[in-house]
């Protein structure tokens, strides 16, 4: 069922992204730092899009992979604990 719904939704995409591109054929200056392009707007509005996809991609990462470490410093953290724990008990019981 998952697979179907994302199914739907990239066509839908898709075909929103294909009717945007045939509405927005006029050419625009696009003004950057170290010049000047003139580009198709869709052009300009497809690029904007996948680079703050991939700019939130990165961040996601960077923020999942100090998650990941966090959990792995906190599960040795409770072993070490699992284990006092253990010996305490055995001591208590001797």
């Amino acid at each position: 069922m998952h697979k179907i719904i994302s199914l739907v939704v990239f066509v839908f995409v898709m075909i929103f992204g294909v009717a945007v591109a045939i509405v927005n054929t006029e050419m625009v200056s696009f003004n950057y730092y170290i010049g000047v392009v003139t580009v198709p707007l869709s052009l300009l509005l497809v690029s904007v899009f996948i680079a703050g996809v991939v700019f939130t991609l990165v961040l996601s990462s960077l923020m999942m992979w100090n998650l990941k470490l966090k959990l792995k410093r906190n599960q040795s953290r409770l072993h070490k604990y699992e284990i006092d724990q253990a010996n305490l008990i055995n001591a208590i019981n001797k």
